[in-house]
């Protein structure tokens, strides 16, 4: 299940009736490779982010999901810059094949929550928050949206351009907080000889979320690396 990653934007008036709405895609054309994230879920999972490719024309985003210290998710998403939507979904299977799979419109492999973050409307609501998280502590602007009769609250602060610090989705009992971030890390999902080129740095030694023991039969990788 991937979100996704958001760079700088002027952000709109704080006048949310007559605000000029957006999209999160919009602010993806600007992202670099490698800059990544660290996401915790309510449910507990903990899923890393990153900007595994892009070029004028489309930004790939790429998730790894951890549930118990286990890799249990691969997966890249391929967002057309110029339609606003994601066309393409990438999973990894535990064998290491590579399967991708088209997106149309909403009958896609994306899980909802992710098809209505990535598709809604947002406007700047009047005010600013201090938001507490595992990263730290961060002035917050506050925008909303709603898609599908679901609510949807995120909150950004311009110390972290890649992604909101929180993102709230009660209609889906879903709270998102941010971790840790960086940059520079680089895309592992395709073997080296097959990779798409890249200008991302070299990855560091270890990824952020470390190496769980012994994983079960359905994990990505067996384990993570």
């Amino acid at each position: 299940m991937l979100l996704l990653f958001l760079p700088v934007l002027a952000a709109p008036a704080a006048d949310t009736t007559a605000a000029e709405s957006w999209q999160l895609i919009d602010r993806f054309k600007d992202i670099p490779v490698g800059e990544w994230v660290r996401l915790k879920y309510s449910g507990g999972s903990e899923h890393l982010l990153l900007v595994a490719a892009r070029d004028d024309a489309a930004v790939t985003l790429e998730e790894k999901v951890h549930e118990q210290g286990y890799l249990t998710s691969w997966t890249q998403v391929v967002i057309d810059l110029a339609k606003k939507a994601p066309v393409a979904v990438r999973e990894k299977t535990p064998d290491g094949e590579i399967h991708e799979v088209r997106v149309e419109g909403e009958k896609s492999s994306l899980a909802e929550e992710l098809y209505a973050l990535l598709t809604a409307r947002f406007r700047q609501e009047p005010r600013t928050e201090l938001v507490v998280v595992p990263a730290g502590r961060f002035a917050c602007k506050v925008y909303r949206s709603v898609y599908d009769d679901k609510f949807i609250q995120i909150f950004f602060s311009d110390k972290i351009p890649l992604y909101p610090v929180k993102v709230v989705i009660p209609g889906y009992e879903l709270t998102i907080r941010l971790v840790a971030f960086g940059k520079g890390m680089e895309s592992r999902f395709f073997p080296r000889d097959k990779s798409p080129k890249s200008d991302a740095a070299e990855a560091p030694a270890s990824e952020p979320l470390g190496t769980p023991p012994s994983a079960p039969e359905n994990n990505c990788e067996g384990k993570a690396r």
